[in-house]
């Protein structure tokens, strides 16, 4: 594979200060600038996950030990070509933006239309080799690497700030339901990385899910004090705020 940034952390001159990755299998990366990397890598996926469980089930129908020598040989290609795809998609991305910092969510490489096996193996592969490169590319060029924790950023509306599980309408579309804001929904949680890595409250990685959907819908309601009535309707209808309702009374921030 040919590199085509510096070989030395001296020679590295960051063009871009900070841009944010969302991962994920349909597009393997997708930035907050609205660039999208590996698009339909799950379909690659998805070729691997029937060869490897062809043969898993040839090998049961027989009462042999499924881990044959073709099924390690399969597994062994699937990996080399994750090794592969990542570096030279990653290597792609850092040649064009050159940058400073890069946020990456806590990786969680899974997908309900593949096998249990191919989950486990993405699972411990891909982060294995995305957590590799992170540390050799901090090591190399000093681009530092900030994980954070990705709850409810696929939810969130990266313009707004409003969270609504009805705000993603499919895998690949997000509209908001307050400010109407329509986006790639890869894009919308990378453009969340991005504001969630400035953020002290949110940018904990081992913060709770209840404590980062509170700030929020704190946040939401100190950006929008004066809620008009179709507003006032999303929130009372929304589960993730009403949680909250006695707490954000006693704020002073009422929308009941």
């Amino acid at each position: 594979m040919i590199r085509t940034y510096p070989s030395k952390k001296a020679d590295y001159i960051p063009l871009t200060p900070k841009i944010a990755i969302d991962t994920g299998l349909r597009n393997l990366f997708s930035l907050s600038d609205g660039s999208r990397y590996g698009v339909n890598f799950i379909d690659k996926i998805r070729h691997y996950d029937k060869i490897i469980t062809k043969i898993m089930q040839q090998r049961q129908r027989q009462g042999l030990n499924p881990k044959s020598r073709k099924y390690k040989n399969a597994v062994k290609k699937l990996r080399r070509y994750l090794k592969n795809e990542i570096h030279r998609i990653l290597n792609s991305i850092i040649e064009r933006y050159k940058p400073g910092e890069i946020v990456i969510e806590k990786l969680n490489f899974r997908n309900p239309d593949l096998s249990k096996r191919m989950n486990r193996l993405l699972s411990i592969s891909g982060k294995s080799i995305i957590k590799e490169y992170f540390s050799s590319i901090e090591e190399t060029y000093g681009i530092i690497v900030t994980e954070i924790n990705p709850a409810y950023t696929s939810q969130t509306c990266s313009k707004c700030g409003y969270v609504d599980r009805n705000n993603r309408k499919s895998q690949s579309v997000f509209i908001c339901e307050y400010c109407n804001k329509k986006i790639h929904s890869d894009v919308n949680a990378s453009r969340n990385h991005l504001l969630r890595s400035s953020q002290k409250k949110l940018s904990n990685i081992y913060i709770s899910r209840n404590n980062i959907l509170r700030e929020l819908v704190i946040q939401f309601l100190e950006r929008n004090p004066c809620v008009h009535s179709y507003a006032n309707h999303l929130l009372v209808s929304n589960s993730y705020f009403t949680r909250f309702k006695d707490e954000l009374r006693d704020k002073g921030k009422v929308f009941l």
